[in-house]
């Protein structure tokens, strides 16, 4: 069905603003899906990687510590590089 007989359709009802408002957007999607089709969403990729998780974890593991250690050190300089 062409755009044009849509629309025409709404006028010929009684609607308030909302209700016309909901349906006109309504319309527009549909026609836009029609035309254009639906495009796949893609997975999204990890960000943040395992190796890089793990040397999160480990850090903060030693932080809570009472006596930072060297290992605790290595590990902050390894992460900001990371």
């Amino acid at each position: 069905m062409p755009v044009s007989n849509r629309f025409e359709a709404l006028t010929q009802e009684d609607l308030n603003i909302d209700k016309l408002t909901q349906h006109t957007a309504k319309l527009i999607t549909e026609m836009a899906e029609e035309v254009l089709g639906k495009t796949p969403k893609k997975a999204k990729k990890k960000w943040i990687s395992d190796d890089t998780m793990q040397l999160i974890e480990r850090k903060r593991q030693l932080k809570n510590q009472r006596k930072r250690s060297a290992e605790y050190n290595n590990l902050k300089k390894r992460y900001k590089t990371h």
